[in-house]
């Protein structure tokens, strides 16, 4: 376990899948779920208030790719 709050696991061996399905139209399926899907092109206002708040399990795994602008 990497990240229990996230669910993130990480094996130590190569893992190969048993077998691979392409999925097209991501975004609409998304939305199909009524899914709330949200862009932003800066993370660093979420971050700071994520970590000015009361929220202390959370996860913003690599956040050093987010360009500031």
């Amino acid at each position: 376990m990497f990240d229990e709050t996230a669910g993130y696991y990480i094996s130590e061996q190569t893992v190969k899948p048993l077998y691979m399905q392409p999925m097209q139209n991501l975004m609409e399926r998304i939305l199909d779920l009524n899914i709330d899907l949200r862009f932003t092109p800066n993370l660093y206002p979420l971050r700071e208030a994520i970590l000015n708040s009361s929220i202390t399990d959370f996860g913003i795994h690599r956040f050093e790719n987010a360009k500031a602008t």
